[in-house]
């Protein structure tokens, strides 16, 4: 009988070991290339952040901050990112909200196939521009003595006006245009207003103004008005001290995921976002220099490093 009774006891404290063990592991910090092999994900090293993914479930978490990506949604996390010899380091309760979030970003179906078509050979987008500057080439000097007349500078054309884009209220007065891409692969205006109405608890809906379609879930190219364009309402995009890029920045969405695989957006949302902006800024006078991607706003890599700034500069002109 005391043979048994030990035995039993000695199982027990066996047991109750290996319990403290695993729960001493829960609370201990974990590499992102760790964390990576328990959740059944890629793991990749950017530098200036770490990219987790498999199939459309992409993590992106930024060294230094405490900022994470899951699946195009920004999370300011309770502890920051570390990087501790070439590795970047997860606290616990961080731990514990990325795989929350990546429970539910794997529970997300989408109902129509992602577009997979690709352009090789992009170009890195340029500098972001200083606020409130433009460069001014000077005239080279002029050797004749006979002055030389000078052309007439071509007029810029005017974009027409689609249904639904002058507002039948008062109109806010519009400083700013900040561009960013959804950081997924198919996604329309309907899609974003549920997101945000229901997961972000905004009640005035969609944070942008427009949405441009990649074919996806809307047409290529189908400039789609959001709830808070038609209201004149201050955006949801960029927040920043002040909140001025909200409050006097229109909000435009291109569809797609330009920062990685080299992916840029179609001709047609192009063509259609060159048309959208002409006529935003002859209408409320926005300057080229406020003409901003989501990164001269805020800490982040929106639109994506494979948007292509050169070229729609050049079509703007």
């Amino acid at each position: 009988m005391a043979r048994r009774f030990a035995a039993a006891l000695v199982s027990a404290c066996v047991l109750l070991g290996a319990w403290a063990a695993h729960a001493q592991a829960d609370e201990t910090r974990r590499s992102t290339l760790q964390l990576a092999a328990i959740h059944g994900l890629t793991h990749t090293d950017k530098g200036n952040h770490v990219l987790l993914e498999r199939g459309t479930v992409r993590l992106r978490a930024y060294p230094g901050t405490a900022t994470m990506l899951v699946s195009g949604r920004q999370f300011r996390v309770k502890d920051r990112f570390e990087r501790e010899g070439g590795r970047v380091m997860v606290s616990p309760r961080v731990q514990r909200f990325m795989a929350r979030q990546l429970r539910e970003a794997r529970t997300v179906v989408l109902t129509t196939p992602a577009r997979t078509t690709s352009r090789t050979g992009a170009r890195p987008p340029l500098e972001p521009l200083p606020p409130r500057m433009t460069r001014v080439k000077r005239e080279p000097r002029k050797t004749r003595t006979t002055p030389q007349p000078k052309p007439a500078p071509k007029p810029r054309t005017t974009a027409r006006a689609d249904r639904g884009w002058i507002p039948g209220v008062d109109e806010r007065p519009w400083k700013w245009i900040v561009i960013h891409h959804s950081d997924d692969r198919s996604g329309n205006m309907a899609k974003y207003d549920r997101i945000h109405r229901e997961e972000n608890g905004w009640e005035n809906g969609c944070g942008y103004h427009f949405v441009v379609g990649n074919g996806s879930l809307s047409g290529d190219g189908q400039i789609e008005i959001g709830p808070r364009w038609k209201a004149q309402l201050q955006g949801a995009h960029a927040k920043v001290p002040g909140n001025r890029f909200n409050e006097k920045g229109i909000g435009i969405c291109l569809v797609g995921d330009f920062d990685e695989g080299g992916r840029r957006p179609t001709p047609a949302q192009m063509e259609e976002l060159v048309r959208l902006i002409r006529w935003l800024q002859a209408r409320y006078r926005v300057q080229d220099a406020d003409l901003r991607g989501h990164c001269d706003c805020c800490t982040t890599q929106c639109p994506g490093r494979f948007f292509p700034w050169d070229e729609l500069r050049q079509r703007l002109r």
